[in-house]
């Protein structure tokens, strides 16, 4: 769920696998630099098998993708690609930062 600064909540997004969730950490991150964001959420698991998982919605909510990441990712955000609007995403778990871009595929 995400909850707007009142307590209300703005969505409710589908997360399968997300049982005995730690903490959750999102941000929005516009890879296509136009006006339709996606919204990037690590949750970290509370499970002992140090796992995390990554969920990427589209701008109307849908999941267009999910990977789940080996140890505790506890840090997201988005940074702009140079020389462009567009924006890539970092996710960080443990010792390792991971860099994701969309990249247009005609398969």
């Amino acid at each position: 769920y995400l909850f707007n600064f009142n307590g209300r909540t703005v969505i409710k997004y589908y997360a399968p696998l997300a049982f005995g969730v730690h903490n959750t950490f999102a941000t929005p991150v516009n890879f296509q630099g136009n006006a339709n964001p996606y919204f990037a959420v690590i949750v970290e698991l509370l499970a002992s098998w140090h796992r995390s998982i990554l969920y990427l919605y589209d701008c109307s909510g849908k999941m267009v993708y999910q990977e789940i990441l080996p140890g505790r990712c506890q840090a997201i955000a988005a940074f702009p690609t140079a020389g462009s609007r567009a924006e890539k995403l970092l996710v960080g778990c443990d010792e390792k930062v991971w860099e994701y871009e969309l990249v247009n595929s005609t398969k």
